[in-house]
C-alpha cells in the first residue's frame, strides 16, 4: 500500500509564539559547540495510530506549539550571525497534508526511506541555511483512518538529540492537558560555554569520504538478541558491555566486513561516537539544556575486527574522552578541548584506503513518551539518507530493543543485507504492527 500512497499538501503557514519575546531576550547567544555545527536539519517522524478522528487535531497541535514557543523562543527566530540568533518571533513553518491511505498501510509494511521522506517537510537539508530561513519545519500528515504522522525538521545549529527530546516532551505536555508541569527548555548553556568572537571552523574536508551513491536501511535488534550479543561481546577488559556499545560494535564489524569484501583489501577504519556531555562532563547543565552539548571521540582499527575487540576499543575511547575532557572543564578551559578535537579531526587520514563511520545514540530519549492527548506514538523513526557511513540508533517502543538507521554505499549495503551472521541477530525493516 505504501507504494500506491499519494499525498496532498493542504496548507502551509507560519506559527509564531503566542506572546512576544521580551526585548531583553531578543538576542540569543549560541554556545561554543553550536558555532561548530553546520546549519543542517535533523529529521524525526512520529506515527500515531488513532482509530477515530481526534477533534480539531490541527488546531490542537498548532495552538499548543504557539504556546510552547513562548518558552522555546529561539526556535521561532532566525540565525543572525556566527554567534547568535535573532529572536524576532518570525515563527516556524507548519504544513498540513492529507494521505490517501490508512496508517496501517505504512506500519504493516514499512516503506523505504524515500517514501518516509514524503512525511517530512520538503526542504533542501544538505546545504547551509541563510539567515532568513526558519529553524523548524513541521508537517502534520493525516491518514484516512484518523491516524497522523508528525514530521519534523529541526536545525542542528541549536539542537542535538537531547534538545529534540526536550522540545517534543515540552510541546506534548502543553498539548496533552496543560495542567502538568511543562518541561521548559534551559537556555543557560552559552553562559557555561560562551561563543568565540572568531568562531572555530570545522575543516570542510576533515573527513573526506570517497563513495558511490548511498542508501539507508533500518535494522531492528530485539531484547533477546541484544542479550545474546552482549554475552558474545563480553571480555575481561569489558565484562559488562552496554546495549549501545554492543550494537554499535556489531554494526561496525559487519560494515567493515562488507567494505573489505568490496574493496578486496583491509582498510584502516575509524569510528566516531557522539557523547552527551551534560551530566558526564558539565555537571552544572541539566538534561533539558538547549544546544549541541556534546563532544565526540575517535577509535581506529585495521586488523582487529572481532566483536570483543571493537567493544574494547569503544570503551577505551570513551574512558580517554572522559578523562581528557574532564581535565579541561575542571580547569575551566573548554576551548582547549574543542581545539584539541579540531586538531584531531584535521589530522585524521584522508586517503581512499580509509573508511569513516559516524555513530550517534538516541537511546534513553523520551521519544515514545510524546503524548499530545491521544496516546503515545506507535512508531518513531529518524530516517537519514543524505549522510554517508552514519548510524543512528534508538530504543524500540517496547523497550530493551534497539532500532538502527544505517547509511552505507549501495555496494556495501547489498552485502550487508545478505550477511547471515548479521541477519541472525537483526531484522531488516520489520513490521511495526
Amino acid at each position: 500500500m505504501a507504494e500506491a500512497m499519494k499525498m496532498e499538501i493542504k496548507s502551509r503557514e507560519m506559527i509564531k509564539p503566542s506572546s512576544p519575546t521580551p526585548p531583553d531576550l531578543k538576542i540569543f547567544k549560541l554556545s561554543l559547540i553550536d558555532q561548530l555545527h553546520p546549519s543542517v536539519f535533523t529529521p524525526i517522524l512520529l506515527f500515531y495510530s488513532i482509530n477515530s478522528p481526534a477533534a480539531n487535531k490541527s488546531h490542537h497541535l498548532k495552538s499548543s506549539l504557539s504556546k510552547y514557543l513562548t518558552l522555546f523562543y529561539p526556535l521561532a527566530g532566525r540565525i543572525k550571525d556566527s554567534s547568535s540568533i535573532d529572536c524576532n518571533d518570525e515563527g516556524i513553518v507548519y504544513i498540513e497534508a492529507n494521505v490517501n491511505c490508512p496508517i496501517s498501510g505504512i506500519l504493516k509494511q514499512p516503506p523505504n526511506v524515500d517514501v518516509l521522506e514524503q512525511f517530512l517537510p520538503g526542504i533542501d537539508r544538505s546545504i547551509e541555511v541563510n539567515t532568513d530561513r526558519p529553524l523548524l519545519f513541521i508537517q502534520e500528515n493525516s491518514f484516512t483512518c484518523g491516524g497522523i504522522a508528525i514530521g519534523i525538521l529541526i536545525s542542528h545549529k541549536i539542537t542535538d538529540a537531547a534538545t529534540v527530546g526536550t522540545f517534543l516532551k515540552g510541546w506534548a505536555t502543553v498539548a496533552a492537558d496543560g495542567s502538568s508541569e511543562i518541561l521548559a527548555p534551559n537556555l543557560t548553556a552559552p553562559s557555561v560555554l560562551p561563543p568565540l568572537d572568531s568562531p572555530l571552523i570545522l575543516p570542510a574536508d576533515a573527513i573526506k569520504v570517497i563513495a558511490s551513491k548511498s542508501t539507508t536501511r533500518r535494522l531492528v535488534f530485539d531484547a533477546s538478541n541484544i542479550a545474546a550479543l552482549r554475552a558474545k561481546a563480553a571480555s575481561s577488559n569489558v565484562p559488562n558491555p552496554t546495549r549501545v556499545e554492543t550494537v554499535t560494535a556489531f554494526i561496525w564489524k559487519h560494515s567493515i566486513k562488507a567494505s573489505r569484501l568490496n574493496s578486496g583489501f583491509p582498510k584502516l577504519t575509524i569510528a566516531s561516537q557522539a557523547v552527551n556531555i551534560r551530566k558526564r562532563i558539565i555537571q552544572s547543565l541539566p538534561e533539558n539544556s538547549v544546544g549541541n552539548i556534546l563532544g565526540c571521540y575517535f577509535v581506529s582499527a585495521r586488523e582487529i575486527t572481532d566483536l570483543q575487540s571493537l567493544v574494547g576499543l569503544l570503551r577505551k575511547g570513551l574512558e580517554e574522552f572522559n578523562k581528557t575532557w574532564a581535565d579541561h572543564f575542571q580547569r575551566n578551559d573548554p576551548v582547549s578541548a574543542f581545539l584539541g578535537l579540531l586538531q584531531e579531526i584535521s589530522g585524521l587520514p584522508k586517503q581512499a584506503t580509509t573508511d569513516f563511520y559516524n555513530f550517534a545514540s538516541w537511546c534513553k530519549m523520551p521519544l515514545y513518551e510524546t503524548d499530545f492527548g491521544w496516546g503515545k506514538p506507535t512508531w518513531v523513526a529518524i530516517p537519514k539518507n543524505e549522510a554517508y557511513n552514519t548510524v543512528a540508533i534508538m530504543d524500540t517502543r517496547e523497550g530493551g530493543g534497539i532500532e538502527a538507521w544505517l547509511c552505507l554505499s549501495e555496494e556495501d549495503m547489498a552485502l550487508l543485507e545478505h550477511d547471515e551472521e548479521l541477519l541472525a541477530y537483526a531484522t531488516i525493516n520489520p513490521s511495526i504492527i
